[in-house]
């Protein structure tokens, strides 16, 4: 993977970008264009402290809300030569209620003694640099839970089909840029009506706009017929001016054919050839031209798709029908089988998205990853899969075989998914890899002190389970004064009239003999009072307490000694266990659900001391300097918005460089390119009266208008209406 670009999930721009904010040099001039500055003092009423987190609120008393942007994207907070910015976190900003709530990671405070800050807003051209990654020990904003399904598509494609079902598997796309035979988009694909694969026949599909496909004219699908036994897996690259379709005839023989077709219209093809012989099973062949070279990749399977393991194969060609022998090709890709795959070179690399099934499962439990190779044989995964199944989705019961292109880190991909009501339909969605990247658990071995954990601002969708610590005292929490660890977890409390609702939240401890892990908590189980906190062990059985839940913040504790836990909320008591071990206690969870749905959203993990300090917001200091430029490109958004018929699309270059900004559909479809060309340092304003390139007027709607300068790409949505 490119790891030269990723982009901030909160603020759109290279993460590089954002640490070039956090990490200025003693001295440098960061602070220079900001209007307002106001002191900050941190009191430490306990022992010497390191590298630790406190927050402070602003509110009207202290703070006038008005001198800031709307969101808070410029506040900065520096040390006392207001010049060394100091990471920070906004966890709430509400200048209605004139109320914010700011975490800052402190590099030390002397016991007893304070530490000077400086907060800095009063700069209308700042990005946004609330970096909660930078801030916390951990981090995580759930976005890749958010919304319906992360980069999933929306809904799938109309793909009508010879059976008339319009359900389809297999799908693979080329692209051609103005066009091959009349169309830009071509598809191979077989429909798949409920699984039933006595319809599984290479078929044809073509579009102008990615949106609307349709049949050739002239051609009749599918362009082979059923065999003895069935096709599967189709695979289409354009050579030459010649359009290529290979596809496998599994056939009841025990044989498996890997044929070839080809046309120079897309319309006319040629009879099939059987190019490859194997016994049953090859599966998902997918081939490129390469430099002169046909290299095709394919899974030669044991015994289909619930085989423990799937062998994985190069093949190269001069022609495409004469191959030569089978190399081992190998994919680094721990605990999954590898299934269907697409490939694709760019540059000095192979690309591949594929699926796979964990160990000891099949492929009806499969999902999309990415992985590289500098050869074509070795291959390196990344962990984290770029598509999932999402509930009550059109793709809720499994993702399957994917087609894509790709240029530097961004993708275009086509996948087939089945509905949980067994519905086969093709999606497209488009974006850089780190949006489709769901990141994986983050894991320390050699943390030390106490850590708070704390969630805000509910938001559906389940969270699970986050490890932060080893199986051997002491990775993640330090001893107490005397005897014993203490856990402590901040948690908001609004539950408190839900139904049926248990796990708000969970800890616990390692015991690798009888049980994975033994665990206690705060909810409520179905059937329970919800006035009253509950708490469980390992087997699950909740025993409510004699203390009463009360919505707002809550801070759970876990004091340990000895034989003994006891599990406190606000301090006080709920309940006395003697099945944890306090050299285990290590680990916790953020899991809050009601059939199914969490009620989570930022969780962080941080240092924790008993005596915590406080922070204190002073009046506005004097001879602060005037707004600068940017210090990184900027896309405002459209005014107005919605449009009718014009809008004005503002943004801001902190250097002179190349500019291309343009407007498309949902699709990834260029409608109009309203800049392209150098533009100076500052601010720029660009217009669209809502027409596409030849004039014509676009139809109402919502679109994307996407800014490339440098490095970076940032994008934004419009409405249209008329």
């Amino acid at each position: 993977m490119n790891s030269a670009y990723r982009v901030s999930r909160r603020t759109g721009l290279p993460v590089s970008a954002c640490l070039a904010l956090l990490l200025v040099a003693p001295g440098a001039p960061a602070l220079d264009g900001w209007g307002h500055a106001f002191p900050l003092t941190v009191s430490n009423p306990g022992g010497e402290l390191a590298d630790y987190q406190v927050s402070f609120v602003l509110d009207g008393d202290n703070f006038d809300f008005a001198l800031a942007e709307a969101d808070g994207a410029d506040l900065r907070v520096t040390e006392a030569d207001r010049e060394t910015l100091v990471p920070h976190w906004i966890e709430t900003w509400d200048p209605v209620a004139e109320r914010a709530v700011v975490w800052v990671r402190v590099a030390g405070v002397a016991a007893g003694g304070t530490r000077d800050l400086v907060l800095h807003v009063g700069n209308p051209a700042a990005a946004d640099a609330s970096d909660g990654a930078a801030t916390f020990l951990f981090y995580s904003s759930f976005e890749e839970l958010a919304g319906a399904g992360g980069m999933n598509a929306p809904a799938p494609l109309v793909t009508p089909t010879y059976d008339g079902s319009g359900q389809v598997v297999h799908p693979d796309v080329v692209v051609v840029p103005g066009g091959w035979n009349g169309y830009e988009y071509w598809m191979g694909m077989t429909p798949y009506p409920n699984s039933n694969n006595d319809y599984e026949n290479p078929s044809i599909l073509v579009s102008h706009d990615n949106l609307t496909w349709v049949v050739p004219p002239g051609l009749t699908n599918p362009l082979v017929p059923m065999p003895p036994g069935h096709n599967d897996d189709t695979d289409l690259l354009l050579v030459g001016g010649e359009l290529i379709l290979y596809y496998n005839e599994t056939n009841s023989n025990g044989t498996t054919y890997l044929t070839r077709l080809s046309s120079t219209d897309g319309v006319n093809w040629s009879e099939p050839q059987a190019v490859i012989v194997v016994p049953n099973y090859i599966m998902s062949p997918t081939v490129i031209f390469d430099e002169g070279v046909y290299k095709m990749w394919y899974v030669h399977s044991p015994g289909g798709c619930t085989s423990p393991y799937q062998d994985f194969y190069l093949r190269t060609s001069t022609d495409g029908i004469s191959w030569g022998p089978e190399q081992d090709a190998t994919l680094d890709h721990p605990g999954r089988v590898l299934w269907h795959l697409d490939v694709q070179r760019d540059g000095d690399r192979y690309v591949m998205v594929f699926i796979s099934y964990p160990d000891g499962s099949n492929c009806g439990d499969t999902q999309l990853y990415y992985a590289e190779s500098a050869d074509g044989l070795v291959w390196t995964a990344e962990p984290s899969p770029l598509l999932t199944p999402v509930s009550s989705h059109w793709d809720s019961g499994n993702i399957y075989r994917a087609s894509f292109t790709i240029a530097d880190t961004w993708l275009r991909i086509w996948y087939s998914a089945m509905s949980t009501s067994g519905q086969w339909r093709v999606g497209y969605t488009e974006g850089d890899l780190d949006d489709f990247l769901i990141e994986p658990v983050s894991t320390w071995d050699e943390l030390r002190g106490n850590v708070a954990a704390t969630t805000d601002h509910p938001r559906t969708g389940t969270h699970g389970l986050r490890q932060i610590g080893g199986s051997t005292y002491p990775q993640v929490f330090a001893g107490l004064p005397g005897d014993g660890v203490c856990i402590n977890v901040w948690y908001w409390e609004a539950l408190s009239a839900a139904t049926d609702f248990m796990a708000l939240l969970r800890l616990w401890d390692s015991d690798n003999s009888v049980y994975p892990f033994h665990c206690i908590g705060t909810g409520v189980w179905t059937g329970s009072s919800t006035t009253h906190y509950s708490h469980h062990t390992e087997g699950f059985i909740y025993t409510p307490s004699a203390v009463s839940r009360a919505a707002g913040w809550r801070h759970l504790s876990i004091a340990a000694a000895g034989g003994t836990s006891e599990l406190r909320i606000d301090g006080a008591a709920i309940a006395t266990l003697d099945v944890l071990d306090p050299a285990l206690i290590n680990r916790f969870s953020v899991e809050g659900y009601r059939g199914g749905t969490g009620y989570f959203d930022d969780a962080y993990v941080r240092r924790y001391v008993a005596a915590e300090p406080t922070v204190t917001v002073g009046p506005e200091l004097v001879g602060v300097g005037e707004p600068a430029p940017a210090l990184a490109v900027q896309l405002a958004q459209n005014v107005p918005n919605p449009l009718n018929p014009g809008t004005v699309i503002g943004y801001d270059l902190p250097r002179a460089g190349a500019v291309r900004l343009g407007v498309y559909d949902l699709q990834g479809r260029l409608v109009r390119t309203l800049v392209a060309g150098t533009r100076e340092a500052g601010h720029h304003e660009a217009r669209w009266d809502g027409r596409d390139e030849r004039g014509a007027a676009v139809a109402t709607g919502v679109y994307l208008y996407r800014l490339a300068a440098g490095d970076q790409v940032i994008q934004r949505k419009l409405t249209l209406v008329k």
